[in-house]
């Protein structure tokens, strides 16, 4: 958002909207580092394997935030405004004198940039809508999110079936039955709140409306021979 140069304040326009500086920079997707491990532990004739993966740093565009916010669908759309009414009821038509009509509405703290108050602390309330929809989704900082993570991609335990068992088979030199979990749980990132993993976007800059993450559960079995 423009601020003032003398007061600090955030500069709103005469409609009640804020505005705002453009083509400043805020971040690069690419991040600053990634990796990963693979661990395998062995007891008696048990074993327990697993990987991680994680990215520090990075940012993507988020379509699901977008639209959510937008739409007045996350929980944040939802609140009471300063007066401590429901801001998504509508604030009335608007005088520059007397301020709007009705109680709902959202003001953004500000001053004036221009028109009859110019100068002027807001006073104006806008409609949720025109919050949500048009002054949050004009600045970028509300839809670029931090792509850093850290995942347990896969994990497997197993059992080797004992030699003596096998011995009476006479084709089977060892075997191995298996639990495997794939996407298994994404440990930490930034975007959780969100319900976004950004482990699994559809290109490494953008989020274009993710469905709820999957977790596969099967069987595996090893056998030499």
């Amino acid at each position: 958002m423009e601020v003032d140069e003398k007061t600090g304040k955030t500069l709103i326009d005469q409609t009640g909207q804020p505005m705002y500086d453009i083509n400043q920079p805020i971040g690069q997707v690419l991040p600053e580092w990634t990796g990963g491990m693979f661990n395998s532990f062995r007891y008696k004739n048990f074993d327990l394997t697993f990987s991680i993966d994680c990215q520090s740093g990075g940012l993507f565009y988020s379509e699901t935030r977008n639209f959510n916010t937008g739409a007045g669908l996350s929980k944040e759309t939802v609140g009471k405004n300063d007066k401590g009414f429901d801001w998504r009821d509508y604030p009335g038509s608007y005088t520059a004198a007397t301020g709007n009509a009705g109680n709902g509405g959202i003001r953004i703290p500000g001053i004036f940039a221009n028109g009859p108050l110019v100068g002027q602390e807001n006073n104006r309330y806008i409609s949720a809508r025109a919050y949500w929809y048009t002054a949050r989704q004009r600045d970028a900082r509300e839809v670029l999110l931090d792509a850093s993570y850290v995942k347990l991609r896969e994990i497997r335990f197993g059992y080797n079936i004992p030699a003596s068992f096998l011995a009476k088979t006479k084709v089977c030199k060892s075997a191995n039955i298996g639990l495997i979990v794939q996407n298994a749980w994404l440990i930490w990132a930034t975007t959780k709140e969100y319900g976004i993993d950004p482990s699994e976007l559809e290109v490494f800059y953008r989020e274009g409306g993710q469905l709820s993450s999957t977790r596969q559960i099967g069987g595996n079995l090893r056998i030499t021979f």
